[in-house]
């Protein structure tokens, strides 16, 4: 059975586009963007959603706020995260290095917030890089005697319970990921189609704020 195209949320490496490129097999990259690889992409407006979350955080009302990601070397990580700083710098609020967490040495989330340190640094706002980092951050607060949304407001990203079911139901970025896969198809299957066109699209998707039960008004 021969390949004819390939959707993946795994960025390849040189030697793997060159190799597809030389047997005519599209590669569409999906969640990322892949223009400086050289290859189609769709992939959500990350930078949209931190300030959406960055926003939506001020206007509940918070006053110390975090973010909690993975790596620089993921850059929808920076792309989330400047997107959130840049949404509080909109309202005159710079957010201490010190509360930007980022893992950078494969840690856990309970190592993550250990470093921290909500309680001394009277935290009450957080952005998750994603939904499972958010649920993780919810449980390690919930071991320390801190309630979400009472005591601390929490916003993920990728809108996770919109297929799986969660026991808490989380304020989160709507990444539309089946229109994000509706596109990739598009993309790939007109490449298979037409194996002249060389040319190298990026869709971006858009994003949305999905309310949940783990934000609410700061008194």
């Amino acid at each position: 059975m021969r390949i004819v195209g390939v959707i993946t949320y795994l960025v390849p490496s040189k030697e793997v586009i060159e190799l597809f490129e030389d047997h005519n097999v599209p590669i569409v990259l999906l969640g990322r963007t892949g223009d400086a690889l050289g290859i189609d992409s769709v992939a959500s407006n990350d930078y949209r959603g931190g300030k959406l979350a960055g926003y939506k955080l001020f206007d509940l009302g918070g006053k110390n706020f975090a973010y909690i990601g993975v790596t620089r070397k993921l850059n929808i990580n920076n792309e989330r995260l400047n997107g959130f700083l840049k949404a509080l710098k909109n309202n005159d609020v710079i957010v201490p290095e010190a509360n930007i967490i980022l893992n950078e040495k494969q840690q856990t989330t309970r190592q993550l917030m250990d470093t921290l340190d909500v309680q001394k640094k009277k935290i009450d706002s957080i952005f998750c890089f994603n939904d499972q980092i958010a649920y993780e951050v919810i449980g390690y607060l919930s071991e320390k005697g801190i309630k979400v949304p009472e005591d601390i407001n929490i916003i993920g990203f990728d809108n996770l319970q919109s297929a799986i079911i969660y026991p808490i139901k989380l304020t989160t970025i709507d990444a539309d990921k089946p229109r994000a896969a509706h596109l990739a198809l598009v993309s790939l299957f007109s490449k298979i189609k037409d194996s002249e066109d060389t040319e190298v699209t990026g869709k971006i998707v858009d994003v949305t704020l999905v309310e949940g039960n783990t934000t609410k008004m700061r008194k």
